[in-house]
């Protein structure tokens, strides 16, 4: 690990009056830890779950090489992908579920069939 940092008092409201022209869920959750959240909460319409602490403030820094050379299996894992399909599925073959899954899932129970 290089370090870590906290949200500061500016950087928090900072994050905040960027919120309100970009709206976003997770980006938003270490500001309310930083307001005093704490417990759990729902994201993506109920989908998801968060754990909320006062950890969800920082940051830590990491070396990418260091991380991806020990225990990042994801990234050695699509790093010969040449598409977004192929990423997904070489990360199927890890038995992980994504973001993309996900929002194809959700995309194709919204449709009208």
């Amino acid at each position: 690990m290089q370090g870590a940092w906290a949200l500061s008092q500016k950087i928090a409201a900072e994050i905040e009056e960027v919120i309100k022209t970009v709206p976003t869920e997770a980006s938003a959750i270490p500001v309310e830890c930083f307001r005093g959240a704490w417990g759990t909460k729902l994201i993506r319409g109920g989908r998801r779950t968060l754990k909320l602490t006062p950890l969800t403030t920082l940051t830590f820094f990491m070396s990418p090489e260091k991380l991806y050379e020990s225990i990042s299996r994801p990234a050695q894992a699509v790093r010969k992908s040449s598409s977004l399909d192929e990423a997904n599925d070489a990360l199927h073959g890890l038995g992980i579920y994504t973001e993309l899954d996900f929002e194809r899932d959700h995309y194709n129970a919204a449709r009208p069939q």
